[in-house]
């Protein structure tokens, strides 16, 4: 599977200090660190989700390379007698 970062460490620190500079989170750490948990796995499954989705472009990217790079498919030897 490919090997793709969304850096959730990052990207989940900065919306935890977004989300405090602007007031919108309980001062409680408790209550922070739960918060952070929950962006963090939200963060992994989009991470996961944009791998496979990923992993499945990359398939068919090369099945129709494949298709398209064999001129004995009756389209292809179609399409190369009209030119």
């Amino acid at each position: 599977m490919a090997n793709i970062d969304a850096q959730c460490e990052h990207v989940t620190g900065r919306f935890i200090q977004q989300m405090n500079a602007e007031k919108l989170l309980p001062q409680n750490p408790r209550e922070q660190e739960r918060i952070k948990k929950i962006a963090l796995n939200l963060c992994a499954e989009t991470e996961k989700r944009v791998q496979e989705q990923h992993a499945e472009d990359k398939e068919k990217a090369l099945e129709n390379w494949f298709f398209e790079s064999h001129p004995e498919k009756a389209g292809n030897r179609r399409l190369r007698t009209k030119r």
